[in-house]
């Protein structure tokens, strides 16, 4: 469930087959989008993620990433 939220979040703006290309890359970044882990992240996350080529470097995307993790779990 919480997967289909973070694609959605991501897909704002862009094409889905955009996303859909980078889903491995963000199952990858974003611990199989495990909202546990994901909720623990912090600044030093953000900007490894925002070295990370695979997925979309968008920092208000990443941080919505995040606060949708700690709102889910």
């Amino acid at each position: 469930m919480f997967a289909k939220l973070f694609l959605d979040g991501q897909q704002a703006g862009l094409s889905w087959i955009t996303i859909l290309k980078k889903q491995a890359n963000y199952e990858v970044a974003f611990y199989n989008f495990d909202p546990v882990k994901i909720s623990t992240f912090t600044e030093k996350d953000d900007e490894r993620l925002m070295q990370n080529s695979g997925i979309v470097r968008n920092r208000l995307k990443i941080r919505s990433i995040i606060k949708n993790a700690q709102a889910y779990y």
